[in-house]
This record gives structure tokens, C-alpha cells and sequence, in this order.
């Protein structure tokens, strides 16, 4: 996973928006994967201030990341920028890449000592690539503390980026119906030079006019503690004579 600087303006916002609403430091956090930042300290400073870019470090393998990613960049070191955050944070993943990251892979149930142990998850671009979705989702959820915040930013139209393509009611339908609130929801539509940002109807059908990919941003809080249960769609729960003639 990787962001550029166009992407990076809006990530800034992000954790920028999540760090206000964790009133305690160090805040827990899980990273799902490790996004590298393909960006350099003067980006850092223009979202989040002087004080934060001093602390930030830059990676010294600019050229393998580069490479790896098809984008000609400095990179900053993602966990100098959480640590400057005051974010504790894990990095799951399926495997050891960076070093230090806790292997294990999503598809499968999290250890019981991950249970209930985090403030904050990012997921910036993981759960599209694991292909038991629904065991993700139940790991995201009860790895999370109650008041604990889920960040996803996801695929609605990316074709072959991984397995799967999000609409917004798997979003909503999953968590209001597992003790969670929807605190914001919109898509981006990716352009060469910029994002256009739209808050898409949760009920209604999409009709996208342009070949462009688009994303999914989604943050939810945690409110209650509930065992997990798979939603079936409000449409065809609460009309199923209408949704059968659809």
C-alpha cells in the first residue's frame, strides 16, 4: 500500500480527524498492512504542522520503495509519523516485510490477546486482498476497545485491484447491525491531478458516468460490545415481497 502527495491531502484529514476524537496518548493503534507515504517532510508540514514534520524520519530506501510502488518519490518512515501522533502502533500483516510487523493472516481468527486492545484500526487497502471477508470484518470489530474508531479506505471500482469492490451498505448494514456507528461515509473519484469527493445515497443504486477508479472512505466507532452477526440487506429484510420482485 502506498500514498502519494494527492492522496496524502486527504489522509492528513484522516488521522488528523481520528487523533481528535482519541483524547488519550498514547493511543493503541492496528495497522492492517503498512502504507508506505510516498512524500517528504515539506508535505508533512503543510497538513499537520512544523512540530509534527521535525519528528518524522525519511526512509533511506527511497529507491526500492520507488520502484516497488511506480512512483518517483522521497518516502517518509509511516511509523516515525504515527509515533509523532502519539500513536502506538502494530502492524499486521501476512507476512514479515519491514520488520517487526505481527504476522498473521487476516482470513483467520486474531489471537485472543488482540481482543478488545485498540483504540483506532487502519485499514488504508488491506481487506479487499483477503478473500474471507466476513472473518475480516469480525476481526476488525473485536479487536477494537469500545469507543474504539475504524478507518477503511477501500475499492468501489478498482477492477482487478483485488478481490473484492465495496458499496456503501456493506459498510453500514455491517456495523449498525454490530453495536458500531457510521461517524462518515463518501467515495472518491481518482483523476490524474485530483479527487473528487462525493457523499453517495446508502440506499439508493449508483450510477457511475466515468471510466475513473474510485475509492470508499468509511470511519465508524465502536459503541457497545455484541457477538457478531451477518447482516442481511435492510432492503429484502424489512420488504421481501417488493425486493422479490426487483
Amino acid at each position: 500500500m502506498a500514498i502519494n502527495a494527492l492522496g496524502w491531502s486527504l489522509f492528513a484529514k484522516v488521522l488528523n480527524f481520528l487523533g481528535r476524537r482519541i483524547e488519550h496518548r498514547p493511543a493503541r493503534v492496528l495497522s492492517l498492512g503498512y502504507t508506505d507515504l510516498m512524500i517528504s517532510p515539506a508535505d508533512i508540514e503543510s497538513e499537520m504542522g512544523s512540530e509534527i514534520a521535525e519528528q518524522v524520519i525519511v526512509n533511506s530506501d527511497n529507491a526500492g520503495l520507488s520502484k516497488w510502488h511506480s512512483m518517483d518519490s522521497v518516502s517518509i518512515d509511516t511509523d516515525s509519523l504515527y509515533r509523532a501522533l502519539g500513536f502506538d502502533t502494530d502492524y499486521l500483516d501476512v507476512r514479515e516485510v519491514r520488520g517487526g510487523e505481527l504476522v498473521h493472516d487476516l482470513n483467520e481468527p486474531i489471537p485472543k490477546s488482540m481482543v478488545g486492545s485498540y483504540d483506532l484500526v487502519l485499514d488504508s487497502g488491506t481487506i479487499e486482498h483477503c478473500f474471507n471477508i466476513g472473518q475480516v470484518m469480525r476481526n476488525i470489530a473485536t479487536a477494537l476497545k469500545v469507543g474504539g474508531l475504524v478507518y477503511h479506505g477501500n475499492p468501489m471500482v478498482m477492477i482487478n485491484h483485488g478481490f473484492y469492490n465495496f458499496s456503501p451498505q456493506f459498510y453500514l448494514e455491517f456495523y449498525q447491525s454490530n453495536g458500531f456507528s457510521l461517524m462518515d461515509l463518501f467515495s472518491i473519484e481518482v483523476h490524474k491531478e485530483k479527487y473528487v469527493i462525493e457523499r453517495p445515497d446508502l440506499f439508493e443504486r449508483i450510477k457511475l458516468g466515468s471510466g475513473n477508479d474510485r475509492t470508499i472512505q468509511v470511519i465508524a466507532k465502536k459503541n457497545e460490545v455484541r457477538d457478531i452477526n451477518w447482516p442481511t440487506q435492510t432492503k429484502y429484510r424489512l420488504n421481501p415481497s417488493q425486493a422479490a420482485s426487483d
